[in-house]
């Protein structure tokens, strides 16, 4: 039976033509024509709207510290994406023969907003949020990080911190490593929960690795460190990534080394980005 027009069962002919209008050019120029596309969106929360119209790209705003934008007098339509700060991830510590690695932040989500015409406000502050902060050694657990906004009309929320690891027992508590997600916005994007360590009894540890912030300008999660026996020292967690959202990713602590400890890390920070479209 033939799939209901605009569900994922679309013929391969349609999609082509959709690709063919995204990629248009002009003097060297991007246009974005005309879009149509299914509500029903696998990684969102929300649909994506019909009808896209825009024209030539006039420019493009990145924010990657607080700020204020200013609309243009020629812009007839903007794209927003907001990409909320990581967790910080969480501390370990070792007890007697243990091989203590904790667990990563999680990465911000990430929220995408279409504003026309009279839609379009003439300045918009845009708030970057906060990264999660870094567990202690003693152990602690890693911070949650705070929303990115633009203005109230695009909103996602930051990563949560990672749990930490006392001996062999990773205590959660509040902290979940849990990922961000869009609060507000056309679409509303998860980023991906910070990972648990891992021990290796023949000689080291491994923290958790960050998670990835949201959407086509998120990433940059932490690399989970390696404690080997013969490094010399319990390693402590890698920042997630500037701009991207990405987590912070655990400590790792050498096995069987009474009273090895490390400090977890922060998170990566956010980013806002405005396309604008001219008529």
């Amino acid at each position: 039976m033939a799939a209901p027009k605009g569900t994922y069962g679309q013929p391969m002919q349609k999609a082509q033509r959709l690709m063919q209008e995204l990629t248009k050019k002009d003097s060297g120029i991007n246009q974005l024509s005309s879009v149509s596309q299914s509500p029903n969106l696998p990684n969102g929360l929300g649909p994506m709207p019909v009808n896209v119209s825009g024209g030539r790209l006039l420019r493009i705003s990145v924010f990657r510290a607080d700020g204020t934008w200013t609309r243009r007098s020629d812009v007839a339509m903007i794209k927003v994406t907001v990409v909320a700060p990581g967790g910080g991830s969480g501390g370990a510590k070792n007890i007697a023969s243990s091989g203590a690695s904790s667990q990563g932040g999680g990465g911000g989500g990430a929220a995408i907003k279409i504003l026309r015409g009279s839609e379009i406000p003439a300045q918009v502050i845009v708030s970057l949020g906060t990264p999660g902060t870094a567990g202690a050694a003693t152990p602690t657990a890693g911070g949650d990080a705070t929303s990115a906004s633009f203005g109230s009309l695009c909103v996602a929320s930051g990563g949560k911190g990672g749990a930490y690891t006392n001996g062999q027992t990773t205590v959660n508590g509040s902290a979940t490593g849990a990922p961000g997600v869009g609060t507000v916005g056309d679409i509303l994007l998860y980023g991906t929960p910070g990972h648990h360590g891992g021990t290796n009894y023949g000689g080291f540890g491994t923290g958790g690795s960050g998670g990835r912030g949201a959407s086509e300008y998120g990433g940059g999660g932490g690399n989970g460190p390696l404690a080997d026996n013969s490094a010399g020292a319990a390693q402590a967690g890698n920042p997630g990534q500037a701009n991207t959202g990405g987590g912070a990713s655990g400590a790792a602590c050498r096995y069987n080394v009474t009273g090895d400890s490390a400090a977890g890390a922060q998170g990566g920070t956010a980013i806002v980005v405005i396309e604008e479209y001219g008529k």
